[in-house]
């Protein structure tokens, strides 16, 4: 996939995240868009060649959308730079990092052919079934660990 096709998956799968959650315009956020907004940043770490490809990714979609829903921190004036900014890259390099483990079952079947995806004798992990599930249970304990405890981010 072309590097400049991966950054627009992040970015628009940030943005649409930001939209699924309770904003200004959606009180109670959007289930419908809740339903499909991780599935272009999914492609974009599929699509990734390596892990740096894959931190990149994940460092502009974390970015993307901690600046997209968080946008009220610029409103402490002379914070807004450690409020909005530090915070931001401090999400978007934790992001970064967790997308190089949601990339693992991919790193490990890149130099396979792609028809053994249907062949009946495979490892249950090249499977595209595993790797969905991976994904979503890796990004929802992501999640759940940011949100939790003491320091836990909404």
């Amino acid at each position: 996939m072309n590097p400049i096709l991966q950054v627009f998956y992040s970015v628009i799968s940030g943005l649409t995240l930001a939209m699924a959650l309770p904003n200004e315009w959606l009180y109670f956020g959007s289930p419908v868009i809740a339903l499909f907004c991780l599935v272009p940043y999914y492609f974009a770490i599929r699509a990734s060649k390596n892990y740096k490809f894959a931190f990149i990714s994940g460092f502009i979609f974390t970015g993307t959308t901690h600046l997209a829903s968080s946008f009220w921190l610029a409103n402490f004036k002379d914070f807004a730079a450690l409020t909005l900014g530090a915070s931001a890259v401090g999400t978007a390099l934790i992001g970064g990092f967790m997308a190089i483990f949601t990339y693992l079952p991919f790193s490990s079947s890149k130099n396979k052919n792609p028809l053994n995806q249907f062949s009946l004798h495979q490892k249950i992990t090249d499977t595209v079934s595993f790797r969905v599930v991976y994904f979503a249970a890796l990004y929802t304990l992501y999640e759940w660990v940011k949100s939790c405890g003491f320091l836990g981010y909404p």
